[in-house]
């Protein structure tokens, strides 16, 4: 039986086409401005002409770059993440790049292992999504090659960062409660994270500025958390808080299982705010009210400073901070008489 293979054209193939050297080819595809028009015309036309398509390993050698950026997201449960990654994707697809993704798990250990394996891969550069690194680390890798942090809140220093104003989120939360008429607010904070300090301060700073007496107990972005943090609240001496801003939706959600548990309505009894607006927020059963960061948009910009960072790697850190919104659901009503 005669072999019906058909062998991919090669570099060799569209030189002897275009009868011209395959050094020549390799000027073509790396969009060097040292070939004459016809040349380039003549390479182009048999590029066509033969359907030649470099592979991966062939563009790499030719350009220095293998078109792609390497993405390490911390917590795979996070709400954002979902909105983020779509407008990764959408940036680099414009780009003409690809994302390489892997999963952290909230392990420092774990992300430097990751690291590693991408610097293997030739990755372009990085994108974090909420990580857990010192920074100091960050900033090494930054060093050498194009490193952005999203949803982080630091200083640039040697790396991108891309996040939201979590400070202003929670003063948009806790204002919010205040104006309904709630006093005794909890909190559930998620400060061992490294991502969310600036959640808490705007929590503390919001009731001091209205002489209450803040009461914010540690637990985590995750839905055990918000159920650790709720019990904490609930074991504490004095009466329960009418309402509890939570440092996430997850959070949230944990929480509202602990209330209920606790024979406590929602919102009747306690009022509840999450914060990410993530797709748990929108649940009919629950209808949280949330704080709202644009995270696709955080997104897109993450993968064009990636981009333009490889592309020139002398420009300097930048640092992009995003305004959050509150969306008032009906987890959320004046406290009960």
């Amino acid at each position: 039986m005669p072999d019906r293979t058909v062998r991919r054209p090669t570099i060799k193939d569209v030189a002897e086409r275009a009868h011209v050297s395959k050094s020549l080819v390799s000027l073509v595809l790396s969009e060097s401005s040292k070939v004459s028009d016809k040349s380039r015309a003549a390479v182009l036309n048999a590029i066509d002409e033969l359907g030649y398509r470099p592979s991966a390993a062939a563009r790499s050698l030719v350009t220095g770059r293998t078109n792609t950026v390497a993405v390490i997201m911390s917590d795979p449960q996070h709400g954002m993440n979902p909105s983020v990654m779509e407008g990764i994707h959408t940036s680099l697809s414009t780009a003409g790049m690809d994302a390489l993704i892997m999963y952290g798990h909230r392990d420092e250990r774990r992300e430097s292992e990751i690291v590693e394996s991408f610097l293997e891969l030739r990755a372009d550069a990085f994108i974090f999504l909420g990580s857990v690194m010192p920074r100091e680390q960050l900033t090494e890798l930054g060093g050498q090659i194009p490193v952005v942090v999203v949803g982080r809140r630091m200083p640039a220093e040697g790396f991108d960062v891309v996040a939201a104003d979590s400070f202003a989120g929670a003063v948009l939360a806790v204002e919010h409660l205040i104006g309904l008429g709630h006093h005794r607010i909890g909190h559930i904070d998620a400060t061992l994270s490294r991502a969310e300090p600036q959640c808490l301060a705007g929590y503390r700073a919001t009731m001091a500025a209205h002489d209450l007496e803040g009461n914010s107990v540690t637990g985590s972005l995750l839905q055990d958390g918000g159920e650790s943090g709720a019990r904490l609240l609930l074991e504490q001496d004095g009466e329960f808080p009418t309402a509890i801003f939570a440092a996430s939706d997850l959070a949230a959600l944990g929480a509202r299982d602990v209330i209920r548990a606790a024979g406590f309505s929602i919102p009747d009894r306690v009022s509840l705010v999450g914060y990410g607006d993530s797709s748990f927020a929108r649940l009919h059963d629950i209808e949280l009210t949330s704080v709202r960061e644009p995270t696709e948009a955080m997104g897109i910009y993450a993968a064009e400073v990636a981009v333009n960072r490889i592309l020139d790697p002398t420009e300097p850190p930048s640092e992009w901070i995003a305004a959050p919104e509150l969306v008032v659901r009906g987890s959320t009503v004046p406290p009960a008489a």
